[in-house]
């Protein structure tokens, strides 16, 4: 009875208060934790039973094999089979059929099939739960099978076999499976049964057959359950627009239509950021009388937060009578999207002061909404506060808010405090692995993120097509070209290469290690590829310094109907900085808002910015840059002050640096270029002045990294480093180079000797040469030497890598952070232009 009112701590109560229970007693109890969700406790009262001398009956077997379901723990699922083979039972069909479930929601599909081939005697319910199965596993031929065998042992389906059957037609392969199935469904009656009719139109909906689904709901009666079915089924498979017309619709005959109709559809226009129909169903919401419903105006306020309407989310929490954590929630959640991250900071703290407590998508928008602020604000104490709610309430062990902890502190540059976070956490699933490898990468620790990966994999944990892409970007990093190829090769095998996430992926890795004809084969390969796909390979023909095929790259992309967004445009004109294409970059950048009716981003100015700077424009850059219309541009006056220091143009240069240290006084960036320019000028005083400034407004200097894989072993090298291995060999093969460049005459530039004298005006060794002397000492003659660089390579590397290419006859790729630099023969494909 307590059980039934769902009463647990009664049913304990009375349990617990037994002198002697009995097996009936103790299969009530276990049960009862089964039932009610409490399946750990189901399986550690089966062990207390046993232990304790009792033999489970078959009620028993079957309430702990629930359990097992309901928590995957094969294991423990069979150690209790090997329970019920030692106690006799083994054929009982109740018991079977439950080991069979089991088996299959635990994902051991090759068990439960052994199991039912055993079975001396089975059921209807045996037949369905292998139909089930292999439904289960995307197994159509299989489950059809099973399907057709029943009759040959003179079982007839049922409707629940035909339920089972159709679940397995879910893509449009086996929508002509689905068709049969339908004609024997009405042959034997069975589209009389409600739960088969929409069955049939989940799956006609689920392989895209809308023409057979709208005649499907022509004929049926439409009452109030179809309607909503139909209207979820359209949104769970991403068939937004038939929802609203469906709403439309039903309105248009008349029928009332209920909160779930309204909310799918909102969902549906949310999907679409159709705010025009959105506003529409607001009103028919009104109308029938439904607006303070708490639901409704929870999708009111996601929806119009989605659709950028911050001002009418705000409107419609406000009205609310009991703002719940959903509405709340859904309110920060929109203002985290819009990247309004303080503001959504400030709710949530509300919130907190309001004394609702959080819950896991709560605390994920406040985390993310942390990230947001890394590097512009105080995204990490904020992170802080947060994370210590975590634990207050609870909810330190929840992976997903665990993968955003992790996600945060990683993106707020604490490596260790991602670590901790990963190490408290008891169930570490793929999404944390992928979040950890992903952090690592985007600090920079390729090398780290690698060896996660490594450990991943042998913890046997299967990767995901983002933990793929995630790995990938480390390889980037690192130009872990060897390493990269056997991630393809395993994606491959996985069957992920025509994911055009990992696919994009793959052509990034592929252009940033230098091979540029790697990329355009993955490109070629990919069956559809998306926008991000385009944009990846317009990206890697920029940063290989070829304009011709980015632009072709960009036509075709047209050709194939896609439409350019603002981060293809922004592709597009990196790839106009990198060629010095001045004057066609200038109608790239017309044309966003003239041709394509867009906005240009802040990019987009930044990116003109930094193209009239390498063009010498240097007044109309500074021109532009006054007149962007956005607020801290920081990161033109950096560009410009770039183009400033390769130039030499130090009055420019000094009002540059004056206006960025004005925006952003942390920023080490714009104190490194000044230092620069008054070096290149001569000026070694004022220098010295620019760093003790940058020292005393504590901006950080990111350390030079330089990184090159030799064997599949990824090595990094600092300034000047004396730790490698190989450190004799290294810096002997330095001063080779210098000894051979000095002999072959002044048509190559020079390099510095290996014991130059380390101080601030004259540092030692840089890190790409190290990295460089390593490859040659390392490597086969002839072959190519590809080294990645943090920073962008500086120009004493850059005239050193030219002259080394020239009398080592190797081909030397340098990936830095602005371009990928091809050294042949004395040249570099850049054209000296970075």
């Amino acid at each position: 009875m307590f059980t039934v009112f769902r009463d647990l701590e009664k049913a304990n109560e009375v349990f617990y208060g037994l002198e002697e229970p009995n097996v009936y007693a103790w299969s009530a109890i276990i049960a009862a934790h089964a039932s009610l969700g409490c399946s750990e406790h189901a399986i550690a009262m089966y062990s207390v039973m046993k232990s304790s001398g009792f033999e489970p009956d078959g009620h028993v077997f079957v309430a702990v094999l629930q359990a097992c379901a309901s928590l995957k723990s094969l294991s423990d699922g069979i150690l209790i089979h090997d329970d019920i083979v030692e106690a006799g039972i083994s054929s009982s069909v109740h018991v079977n059929n439950t080991l069979i479930d089991m088996y299959v929601k635990c994902g051991s599909f090759g068990d439960a099939s052994v199991l039912f081939n055993k079975m001396p005697e089975r059921d209807i319910v045996t037949w369905n739960a292998m139909i089930g199965g292999f439904s289960g596993t995307g197994d159509v031929q299989g489950a059809f099978y099973i399907f057709r065998s029943m009759s040959q042992e003179k079982f007839q389906p049922d409707p629940v076999s035909c339920i089972c059957c159709l679940s397995a037609c879910s893509n449009s392969a086996a929508g002509e499976r689905g068709k049969e199935l339908h004609a024997y469904i009405i042959a034997h009656g069975f589209d009389r049964d409600a739960q088969v009719v929409l069955a049939l139109i989940d799956m006609y909906i689920a392989c895209g057959y809308l023409d057979d689904v709208r005649a499907m709901f022509d004929k049926e009666e439409k009452d109030v359950m179809t309607i909503e079915f139909i209207s979820s089924a359209y949104f769970l498979h991403g068939h937004y627009e038939e929802v609203i017309e469906l709403l439309e619709n039903v309105q248009r005959e008349g029928i009332r239509c209920t909160a779930k109709t309204f909310i799918n559809s909102l969902r549906a226009c949310a999907s679409l950021e159709d705010i025009d129909k959105g506003w529409v169903i607001h009103s028919n919401i009104v109308e029938c009388g439904l607006e303070l419903d708490k639901y409704i105006c929870n999708t009111l306020v996601d929806f119009y937060g989605k659709c950028g309407k911050l001002d009418d989310a705000k409107a419609v929490f406000d009205r609310l009578q009991f703002q719940d954590v959903v509405s709340w929630s859904a309110l920060i959640s929109a203002l985290v999207a819009h990247e309004d991250f303080m503001d959504g900071l400030d709710v949530f703290r509300e919130m907190e002061e309001n004394g609702i407590k959080p819950n896991e998508v709560t605390f994920t928008c406040a985390l993310k909404a942390c990230s947001g602020l890394a590097g512009i604000g105080d995204g990490l104490k904020h992170g802080r506060w947060i994370h210590n709610l975590v634990v207050g309430e609870g909810f330190e062990q929840n992976t997903i808010i665990g993968g955003s902890l992790v996600d945060m502190y990683t993106k707020c540059g604490d490596l260790e405090g991602a670590s901790v976070v990963f190490l408290k956490l008891l169930d570490q699933d793929v999404v944390i692995w992928s979040a950890m490898i992903s952090g690592y990468a985007q600090n920079g620790l390729g090398q780290e993120a690698l060896q996660f990966f490594k450990e991943m994999q042998r913890m046997d944990i299967e990767p995901t097509p983002y933990t793929i892409t995630a790995v990938l970007k480390a390889c980037s990093a690192v130009s872990a070209l060897g390493q990269g190829r056997q991630i393809h090769m395993h994606a491959v095998h996985k069957g992920l290469e025509f994911e055009n996430i990992v696919g994009s992926a793959l052509i990034d890795m592929y252009a940033r290690c230098g091979s540029l004809e790697d990329a355009c084969s993955v490109f070629d390969g990919l069956q559809s590829p998306d926008i991000v796909c385009w944009g990846t390979m317009i990206t890697s023909f920029a940063q290989h310094n070829d304009y011709e095929s980015a632009v072709r790259c960009f036509q075709d992309m047209e050709k194939h109907g896609h439409f350019p967004n603002a981060v293809i445009f922004t592709c597009l004109l990196t790839a106009c900085c990198h060629a010095n294409r001045v004057q066609e970059g200038c109608q790239h950048f017309r044309s966003i808002r003239e041709h394509y009716g867009l906005l240009p981003t802040s990019e987009h100015y930044c990116s003109m910015v930094e193209l009239l700077g390498h063009g010498c424009f240097f007044d109309e850059a500074e021109d532009l840059i006054e007149s962007i219309p956005f607020e801290s541009n920081i990161v033109g006056w950096i560009s410009l002050l770039a183009s400033c220091r390769r130039h030499g143009y130090l009055e420019l240069g000094k009002r540059c640096f004056q206006h960025a240290v004005r925006i952003s006084p942390g920023y080490s960036t714009e104190y490194r270029l000044m230092e620069s320019l008054y070096d290149d000028a001569g000026l070694s005083d004022y220098a010295d002045q620019i760093e003790e400034l940058r020292i005393s407004a504590n901006a950080w200097k990111k350390p030079a990294k330089a990184f090159i894989e030799i064997d599949n072993n990824v090595h990094g090298f600092i300034v000047g480093d004396k730790t490698h291995p190989h450190n004799h060999d290294i810096y002997t093969k330095v001063d080779e180079l210098s000894n051979k460049i000095k002999n072959v005459g002044d048509d190559l530039p020079k390099m510095e000797p290996a014991r130059e004298k380390e101080n601030t005006r004259n540092p030692m060794i840089h890190s790409e040469k190290l990295a460089i002397a390593f490859g040659l000492i390392s490597t086969p003659e002839g072959s190519t030497i590809r080294v990645s660089k943090n920073l962008r390579v500086c120009s004493d590397c850059h005239s050193a890598a030219k002259a080394i290419s020239k009398v080592e006859r190797r081909d030397i790729i340098i990936t830095d952070a602005y371009q990928i630099h091809h050294f042949h023969d004395g040249e570099c494909s850049c054209v000296n232009s970075w």
